[in-house]
């Protein structure tokens, strides 16, 4: 079977939290073209306490299997690099309730800030 989805993520190693980044910032760019495909920018100060970010996903589009399609997901949880199993189990709990991606994200954080991971297709 091929790979359908790809989950990209921000964490620090071990207890780091994202207050522990300068600029928490993560983008995600076409190597072939340069063009920005998805960002993320934590700015909001009461989400540092965090360890880790969802920041999007790239998925094989339903309709047409051949093209891939960014999804901005910015779910904020625990889970580090040392530390995945937090970090999986809330992109289970997402592919669950893939209908439902932002209601398993503002459940780990506030829908405002859900919105802060942008991306273009």
């Amino acid at each position: 079977m091929a790979v359908q989805e790809l989950y990209f993520t921000m964490s620090g190693w071990s207890r780091a939290k994202l207050s522990d980044f300068r600029l928490p910032f993560v983008q995600l760019k076409d190597e072939a073209t340069g063009t920005e495909l998805c960002e993320y920018t934590l700015e909001d100060k009461t989400l540092m306490n965090h360890t880790s970010v969802i920041m999007c996903r790239i998925y094989r589009s339903p309709a047409l299997l051949t093209r891939w399609e960014v999804q901005a997901l910015g779910c904020h949880g625990m889970g580090s690099a040392d530390s995945y199993m937090p970090i999986k189990n809330t992109i289970q709990r997402i592919i669950k309730g893939r209908h439902a991606v932002a209601n398993v994200c503002e459940s780990l954080a506030d829908a405002a800030h859900h919105q802060r991971s942008t991306c273009s297709r």
